[in-house]
C-alpha cells in the first residue's frame, strides 16, 4: 500500500526535514574574526540515563554543509548494527557571510598559492589554530567527546588541510580521514612538509586512511 501526502504548491510552506539528534551551535572566533556554525549529531542513547558517564569519540568533518549530511547518512545504519562506534559528528560550516568556495578555499590551503586568481588562500594554519582553541573546546565542554579519540575528516582541499594538520600538530587528532586530497596544491609542498618532519620523526602516533575516487 503506497500513502501519498497532498501535493505542495508554490505557494505552501513544506516541513523541514532534520536530522535527529543534531544540534546548531554558532561560534564566534576570536582568532579569525569571523563567525561559524557547528553542525551537531549525538549517537544513539546519548542522552539516556545509562549511559550519562560515557564518552564517545568525535568525528570532525571539513566542508560542513555537505560533509556533515553525508557522515550523518553513511554511519548510521552501522552505527545501529554494531558495525561502527558510537560516535559525535561535528561539521564546521564555511564562515558566516561568506561565499562557501571563497570561506574553504581560503581557510583549507595552508600557503599562498598564486594559482588561485579568485580567492584568497594561506589562511589554513590559523583555521587550525581555530580548531584547536576554540572548537574543540567548546565541543568538549558541551559534550562528552573523548579527548583521546578525535578523527579529523576531509576531502579535496579538506584532506590536504588534513594532510597539513597530520604533519604540523599530529598529537590534535588520533585518526585521519583524507579522501581525493589536493597533495598537488602549491607545487606538492605538502611533501616539503613531510620530509621535514621525517628527517626529525623515525614515527607518527596517528591512523591515516587515504582514499581516491
Amino acid at each position: 500500500v503506497f500513502v501519498f501526502s497532498a501535493p505542495i504548491h508554490a505557494n505552501e510552506r513544506a516541513p523541514s526535514f532534520e536530522i535527529p539528534r543534531s544540534h546548531v551551535h554558532t561560534i564566534y572566533s576570536s582568532k579569525l574574526d569571523r563567525t561559524y556554525d557547528l553542525y551537531v549529531k549525538t549517537p544513539p542513547g546519548y542522552g539516556s540515563k545509562r549511559n550519562a558517564g560515557q564518552t564517545y569519540p568525535a568525528v570532525y568533518l571539513n566542508d560542513g554543509p555537505y560533509t556533515f549530511q553525508v557522515a550523518s547518512g553513511v554511519t548510521r545504519l552501522p552505527t545501529y548494527a554494531g558495525k561502527f562506534q558510537p560516535s559525535l559528528l561535528i561539521g564546521i560550516s564555511f564562515a558566516h557571510g561568506d561565499n562557501g568556495m571563497a570561506s574553504r578555499v581560503r581557510d583549507l590551503t595552508q600557503v599562498k598559492d598564486s594559482d588561485f586568481k579568485r580567492y584568497e588562500t594561506g589562511g589554513g594554519p590559523a583555521y587550525l589554530t581555530f580548531i584547536e582553541d576554540e572548537v574543540i573546546p567548546f565541543i568538549e565542554t558541551e559534550y562528552r567527546a573523548n579527548p583521546k579519540e578525535r578523527t579529523l575528516a576531509g576531502q579535496s582541499l579538506g584532506g590536504s588541510f588534513g594532510a597539513f594538520a597530520l604533519l604540523t600538530k599530529p598529537y590534535l587528532f588520533s585518526s585521519y580521514i583524507l579522501t581525493s586530497p589536493s597533495l598537488w596544491l602549491s607545487d606538492r609542498q605538502i611533501f616539503d612538509l613531510e620530509s621535514a618532519y621525517a628527517a626529525k620523526h623515525e614515527d607518527l602516533k596517528a591512523r591515516v586512511y587515504f582514499a581516491t575516487g
